[in-house]
């Protein structure tokens, strides 16, 4: 907006303001001479101000008018889109409670099904170790049946010898030589 108007429009004012106070200043009314002169000027500024209105109020009026409608219009729309905006978080914020919930149900659906495996896996190892604990202390009475077996026998032997060395007298011991030559023939016969 240019700033003559505002001058135009302060120049009116103050021819106004002059003329009214001159009259009122101490020329006194001279019939009608004076009144039509005051009605001439009157019309005058009256004219002036309407033709400083049309060319350079309404114009400024109506662009401003417009600006302002605009001004609205735009802020309803930003109202609007705003609205919408919200509604749209407010529409993501209940549906991100339901999805956090799903999310934790999912976890914790999840952690169950790993914590069966986990225990399952743990059942399945502690039965294997348990199945070859057994096997392994099987496999020891094994070893040591046959340790003592082995052991027996030797223990039996050498008691059999001491008590043969004990009890057999030299006719003894050749009474069995010849026993045992006489068997080892007869094999060799066969």
């Amino acid at each position: 907006m240019s700033k003559r108007p505002i001058y135009f429009f302060a120049a009116i004012i103050l021819l106004f303001f002059a003329s009214s106070g001159a009259a009122a200043a101490g020329e006194e009314a001279r019939g009608w001479g004076t009144i039509i002169w005051h009605g001439i000027n009157f019309a005058i500024m009256i004219g002036i101000g309407y033709y400083a209105y049309n060319k350079y109020g309404r114009e400024n009026l109506r662009k401003r008018s417009t600006d302002i409608k605009r001004a609205i219009e735009e802020s309803r729309a930003a109202i609007k889109e705003a609205e919408e905006r919200f509604q749209e978080i407010e529409k993501k914020m209940s549906n991100l409670q339901s999805h956090i919930d799903e999310l934790i149900e999912s976890y914790r659906r999840e952690g169950d099904m790993e914590r069966e495996r986990i225990l399952k896996e743990a059942r399945e190892a502690a039965e294997r170790i348990r199945e070859q604990a057994i096997f392994i202390a099987q496999q020891e009475v094994k070893k040591a049946k046959i340790a003592l077996k082995e052991e027996a026998v030797d223990l039996s032997l050498k008691i059999t010898e001491q008590l043969i060395k004990r009890n057999i007298q030299e006719s003894d011991h050749e009474r069995l030589l010849t026993e045992y030559i006489d068997k080892i023939k007869g094999l060799k016969k066969l």
